[in-house]
């Protein structure tokens, strides 16, 4: 081999190495900068998360005792007539608003806002099914 020859071969692989490693080098910075993007664009959603899971007790406590006393309200008894009423109002019949009275009446022995707040959400329901 000539010096020559020696001289090309070693430039070539030189320029080639140097090729290989501004290519590495460029797959680096990218990288980098995607995992910088990302972690720019996350960081919000991480923080608006933990601020919930921050506040979501204190939110929920807040709530609860603004609707616990509302939640007694359901379990007030009413009078068969009035549920009587109360169905027929949201569209069953007579007959149909005896039956459930009967039913309720064999099973709890009262009837209550919550008895009539379930059948309310059975017709709508079977109105939607």
């Amino acid at each position: 081999m000539s010096l020559n020859e020696f001289s090309y071969l070693r430039n070539h692989i030189v320029k080639k190495t140097n090729k290989e490693t501004i290519l590495k080098t460029d797959l680096d910075k990218s990288l980098k900068d995607l995992a910088d993007t990302f972690y720019k664009a996350m960081t919000p959603l991480v923080d608006a998360i933990k601020n919930i899971v921050d506040h979501l007790p204190t939110a929920f406590l807040k709530a609860w005792e603004q609707i616990k006393f509302n939640m007694t309200f359901f379990d007030k008894k009413i009078t068969r007539k009035k549920l009587i009423k109360l169905l027929m109002s949201i569209g069953y019949q007579r007959n149909e608003a005896n039956k459930i009275a009967w039913k309720l009446h064999e099973e709890k022995g009262h009837y209550t806002v919550l008895d009539y707040m379930v059948k309310v959400k059975e017709m709508e329901d079977s109105k939607c099914g």
